[in-house]
């Protein structure tokens, strides 16, 4: 027998499918044999009586004991289990046991909300993540006041503008749930979906007349994770536009094909090689502008509009005379 897991539901609603066992594992939507990883935390975010119902795939095979998926299959059927439950307040020396167990995620539960609304804008990431992560938590409970969620929804927006700081996942995850809640306005989704790709030029600031250019596109995503996988790049046309009496580079070569690009924020980069043999010494500008840049996207929410061109502005170098007998 094989079974799947093909929806969960709290109260007749959506609930978000954990991600990992009770072991704190990553865990797939199969259930195989055995007790042992059929077990899931499932957050009800109220107190009171609720109701759950998981949904299952059932499908039997015909085949081996040892590989009973590899057979045909004779039997299908979409079944659904149920079951009630109560949600009660923890007493007094389970918060302080939890707070003990995982002091990052029980701790902040506890703190005034005035306390958190400071270090989100902590130049210390730690302590900014830290915040950040508990108002979300809040947010997603309902208890942060509406106010204070899109504080929080413009405070995210500006970290993912400014690459310099660390993008998380669970920052576009949350854009994103706002977003399908119909909490979001439409120029902070547009805003989103605008600053999930960012490019910028990084090559070196002098280099020798006669000398090869070599130089990088480097493209950042910072979006939620959640539901996405990362995406492959290619295919793209990079046009430049050169300061003075410099030609257009000989030979512009791209170094890469593909790239994976996460979405952690973490740094990707094509690179290229150029040459400019009757380039004067001095300083020049390349302004480069990427066009029709082709995406293969995971899913993703279907009404984001995201730009497929970049104008990445100037990027300054300076041409040096060779040494002395070259």
């Amino acid at each position: 027998m094989e079974a799947k897991y093909k929806a969960l539901r709290v109260d007749g609603r959506d609930a978000a499918w954990p991600q990992k066992n009770r072991r704190g594992q990553q865990d797939s939507d199969f259930i195989v044999a055995g007790p042992y990883n059929v077990e899931r935390w499932v957050s009800c975010p109220t107190l009171g009586h609720h109701h759950i119902d998981v949904e299952v795939e059932l499908k039997f095979h015909h085949g081996t004991d040892a590989y009973p998926d590899r057979g045909p299959v004779i039997h299908h059927e979409l079944h659904t289990f149920s079951a009630d439950f109560d949600e009660i307040e923890p007493p007094p020396y389970i918060k302080i046991l939890r707070c003990f167990r995982d002091p990052w995620n029980e701790t902040g539960q506890y703190l005034p909300l005035g306390w958190l609304r400071q270090p989100i804008d902590s130049p210390v990431i730690l302590i900014r993540d830290y915040a950040i992560t508990e108002l979300i938590r809040r947010a997603h409970l309902g208890l942060l006041p509406t106010a204070q969620t899109n504080d929080l929804v413009e405070r995210i927006l500006a970290i993912q503008t400014d690459r310099s700081q660390p993008w998380r996942g669970i920052f576009g995850d949350f854009i994103e749930s706002q977003h399908a809640s119909r909490k979001l306005r439409e120029t902070q989704w547009r805003q989103y979906g605008n600053q999930q790709l960012q490019f910028f030029v990084r090559g070196p600031s002098e280099i020798l007349q006669g000398d090869s250019f070599n130089f990088e596109l480097v493209f950042v995503a910072r979006r939620g994770n959640s539901k996405v996988e990362p995406f492959s790049a290619s295919q793209h046309t990079l046009r430049y536009f050169l300061s003075g009496d410099v030609s257009p580079p000989l030979g512009l070569k791209c170094l890469d094909e593909v790239k994976f690009v996460s979405t952690s924020g973490s740094e990707d980069a094509f690179r290229y090689v150029a040459t400019f043999p009757n380039a004067a010494i001095g300083q020049h500008r390349m302004h480069v502008k990427v066009e029709s840049y082709n995406l293969t996207w995971t899913p993703h929410p279907p009404d984001m509009e995201i730009p497929t061109e970049y104008d990445l502005g100037d990027f300054p170098f300076t041409v040096l005379p060779p040494p002395p007998g070259t």
